[in-house]
């Protein structure tokens, strides 16, 4: 079941003051009057969106049967909410992801992969390198005291390169792009533009890397295959 927290997940997570505040409030009333679209259409209008907004998109656009939709929203509400909503979100994400036949993360490592990325991106960057110095000053610290046990060397010097392990997939993280297809009979084609050959299809929610933009294409990575889409087909998580 969906979780209908429209109006109290919306002020706890906070929208903007003035003319976007007004906008909830409204969009918040058509949708518990059951008139989905005119709630949708108020909630797209807000800007800049955040985790309560793409909540409510979604929303809509799972009792409008759009389930596509819907689960685009909510993977991008899940980007940015925490605790409780989040568990809710990912609830929401699963359901939806039933009615569509598409199993997100179906292998362990995926799985892995995934929650490894959701918990770096949420890491302040500062954190991570504060860390990483200070494991190697203990390091250095420790390299100047003859009489110190060994294990105490060895788990620090683990720890240090572990540090520095992280360092390097935060920036990753940091500097990675994603996103989802938006629609279904996406081809892949070599080059920006429909003239070049096709590569391959795309299926919708697939999730790629963006690695460029050039004028309305996006050069994509999908299961070790590297191609170009049209823009408008992808939706930026």
């Amino acid at each position: 079941m969906i979780w209908l927290m429209v109006l109290f997940f919306g002020i706890y997570c906070g929208c903007k003051a003035g003319a976007s505040e007004e906008l909830f409030l409204q969009a918040a009333h058509a949708y518990k009057n059951k008139d989905y679209e005119q709630a949708q259409n108020l909630y797209e209008k807000i800007e800049p969106k955040n985790a309560a907004v793409f909540y409510n998109l979604g929303n809509c656009a799972y009792k409008r049967d759009n389930f596509a939709q819907a689960y685009i929203c909510w993977k991008k509400a899940e980007r940015t909410a925490s605790g409780v909503a989040r568990r809710h979100i990912q609830r929401n994400i699963q359901e939806c992801a039933e009615h569509l036949e598409h199993r997100e993360n179906s292998t362990g490592v995926a799985k892995v992969a995934t929650r490894v990325y959701t918990m770096l991106s949420r890491i302040p960057s500062g954190i991570v390198q504060l860390l990483f110095l200070v494991l190697w000053y203990c390091l250095w610290l420790v390299g100047l005291l003859r009489k110190t046990k060994r294990t105490v060397v060895v788990g620090l010097l683990m720890g240090a390169v572990g540090s520095g392990v992280l360092v390097a997939m935060k920036y990753y993280v940091d500097n990675s792009c994603y996103g989802l297809v938006s629609r279904e009979g996406i081809h892949l084609y070599a080059g920006p533009n429909e003239r070049f050959h096709e590569l391959g299809d795309l299926a919708q929610l697939a999730m790629v890397s963006v690695k460029q933009k050039e004028r309305d294409w996006y050069k994509i990575t999908h299961a070790s295959r590297t191609g170009w889409i049209p823009a408008d087909a992808l939706e930026i998580l």
